[in-house]
């Protein structure tokens, strides 16, 4: 694996290819990709990284794919009030702090598939309008996803969820293992 700077994972995203087999020592924020109409218009695709400082972004309208397959998360992981109109897939990922994947919409579908999330996952207010599939995810922290009174305690979906091997989704509330 190869350390970069987050200048430069930024440089290679903006020229449409993948981060893969990297290390981030520094905080990522995807607002930099973005244009004057706060649009992503590119794949964003990260494999096997592992990000020691915060990833983050604050609003935002993402145009194609978003993915993250077999990466690490020592810090915050948090996508805070983003729009997808393709796919969000996060995949083989460990997350050893707080997730925010919230107040935001997914219209093109959403796919979590054998991540384990040490600290509290949260989806209030998270919009999901495409298909949601979880599958295998470990909340050893807690999740709001499935909260029984739905948004804005949790996710509402358009359609139900499939949801299947994930444990951990009955601890609704934020615990005591919650850093943020």
């Amino acid at each position: 694996m190869t350390i970069i700077s987050a200048q430069k994972a930024i440089e290679i995203l903006k020229q449409g290819k993948s981060l893969e087999d990297f290390i981030l020592n520094e905080c990522f924020s995807f607002v930099e990709l973005q244009d004057v109409d706060f649009e992503v218009k590119s794949n964003l695709i990260f494999i096997n990284c592992v990000f020691k400082k915060k990833i983050s972004t604050f609003s935002g309208y993402h145009r194609e794919d978003i993915v993250f397959k077999g990466c690490v998360f020592y810090d915050v992981f948090s996508l805070h009030a983003i729009f997808t109109y393709k796919k969000l897939l996060i995949d083989g990922c460990t997350f050893h702090q707080y997730a925010a994947i919230n107040n935001g919409g997914f219209y093109g579908g959403i796919l979590l598939k054998d991540n384990i999330f040490e600290d509290f996952a949260d989806f209030e207010d998270q919009d999901i309008r495409g298909n949601a599939t979880f599958i295998n995810n470990r909340f050893l922290g807690g999740t709001n996803l499935a909260h029984p009174k739905g948004g804005p305690h949790g996710a509402h979906f358009t359609h139900p969820p499939h949801l299947e091997g994930n444990t951990g989704l009955e601890q609704y509330e934020k615990g005591k293992r919650s850093s943020w």
